[in-house]
């Protein structure tokens, strides 16, 4: 009788441990630990605890923030759209490229902070298709710049994705003066551009993105005084829309790039 009941209990814990991790488990169904968003600065994601390898997908984190940009100190509304068949859970947050946190986040319905409040996960796993969450995150000071969200995503045990996107930073009452005397040449360009304007002073922080969120290198020195032009050796890049930024006398300057 006993050696029976121990068969069952066994049989019943690996049962347990099966419908745990199999199919559309999600190793954390109540929220990421933290610090797995996939960013520069936290080095890992949802690999690390489902194994497999994670596919980018684009889309997954939009906001109401306008084309222009964001307004320093103003509230936005985060979503996190997830698709696919499986549960679903995440971690995303905007950071720098050594991981500080960028702004400041707020939680929604069904999500809470995680490491150190710098990033928003899930509160419940779902197998809803789709699962979409939202948060609030409060914009930084002027002059910050093109602010990437990192995201991590699991649908399903093994089925992990990673999503970044780029907020630019408004421009309008920053430094219009410095954008209006400052301009980038060719637009649309291929190979390379010029930056050029009487109010060249020190460029700082050269950073070019793609509307995903993805930073390109680009040649050229990231902090360098300019007489009144400076030409940029372009990689070769895919045609489309990318966003350069940069300060010059501590005024943040985005230009939309158009790449043919």
């Amino acid at each position: 009788m006993k050696r029976n009941l121990s068969i069952i209990l066994f049989a019943g814990l690996g049962f347990f441990i099966l419908s745990s991790y199999s199919g559309e488990g999600v190793k954390y169904p109540a929220g990421s630990p933290g610090g797995y968003t996939g960013s520069p600065g936290d080095a890992k994601h949802c690999v690390q605890c489902h194994g497999g390898s994670s596919a980018p997908v684009v889309g997954w984190i939009t906001a109401n923030i306008p084309a222009s940009g964001y307004v320093a100190g103003t509230t936005y509304t985060i979503t996190v759209t997830l698709t696919g068949s499986g549960k679903k859970g995440f971690e995303v947050s905007p950071q720098t490229l050594t991981g500080a946190l960028v702004g400041t986040l707020t939680a929604g319905s069904g999500t809470h902070l995680v490491n150190g409040n710098k990033a928003v996960t899930h509160s419940s796993s779902s197998s809803t298709t789709p699962y979409t969450k939202t948060f609030s995150w409060i914009a930084p000071a002027a002059g910050t710049g093109p602010v990437t969200f990192y995201g991590a995503f699991v649908v399903g045990k093994s089925n992990t994705k990673l999503s970044t996107t780029v907020f630019p930073e408004s421009t309008t009452g920053i430094s219009e003066i410095s954008n209006v005397e400052i301009v980038v040449y060719p637009n649309p360009a291929h190979s390379s551009l010029t930056i050029s304007g009487k109010s060249l002073n020190q460029i700082e922080n050269l950073r070019l993105f793609s509307m995903n969120g993805q930073e390109v290198s680009i040649a050229a020195d990231r902090s360098k005084v300019f007489s009144d032009s400076e030409t940029i050796s372009l990689p070769e890049l895919s045609k489309g829309i990318y966003m350069l930024s940069f300060t010059n006398a501590g005024k943040s300057i985005t230009k939309k790039i158009v790449i043919e």
